[in-house]
């Protein structure tokens, strides 16, 4: 059962339909969010790494990183996903919100991002910014250490041209 999960999920990213994903070849809109969160550490290798997989290597890699899932995390990825049911407006209500033009182009440049899959991406492009900045703030830090270094050793050169009958 597990297996055919992790098929379903594969070809649900596998956009082209070639058998094959990789870091520039992967659809991530189709996957459950939960999926999306619990499967992170092999779509983050397949990014580090580079590397193509297909439906076999990438079920062996994810039943690897199950198998160190707690049980609640695995009845999260391989519960059946509900289907949502259209809820249709209520027409006894007369109200229509409106929103004026200025807040119309502020709500269109927040949702840049639409789906699991772009959520995703977005939270990634913010742990890259993070570590950004925090590698700039400890290069600071050690720069002012090293400001605040005194110690300068003393270095005796000798001569070369001394031999060596002259140490006894």
């Amino acid at each position: 059962m597990r297996k055919k999960k992790l098929e379903e999920y594969f070809k649900l990213m596998d956009s082209d339909n070639d058998g094959l994903i990789s870091a520039q070849n992967i659809y991530l809109e189709e996957l459950p969010t939960e999926a999306l969160e619990l499967l992170q550490p092999v779509i983050l290798q397949l990014e580090k790494l580079d590397i193509y997989l297909n439906i076999e290597t990438w079920t062996a890699k994810c039943l690897d990183i199950i198998e160190k899932m707690s049980i609640f995390d695995k009845n999260r990825l391989f519960q059946k996903q509900p289907k949502q049911q259209k809820t249709l407006p209520d027409t006894s209500s007369t109200f229509k919100p409106q929103l004026n033009q200025k807040s119309e182009q502020i709500a269109k440049q927040r949702q840049t991002f639409k789906g699991p899959a772009a959520l995703y991406q977005k939270a990634m492009k913010e742990n890259i910014v993070k570590e950004q900045k925090i590698k700039k703030i400890k290069e600071q830090q050690e720069q002012k250490e090293a400001k605040n270094c005194t110690f300068q050793p003393k270095i005796k050169f000798f001569n070369r041209s001394t031999t060596s009958t002259e140490f006894y």
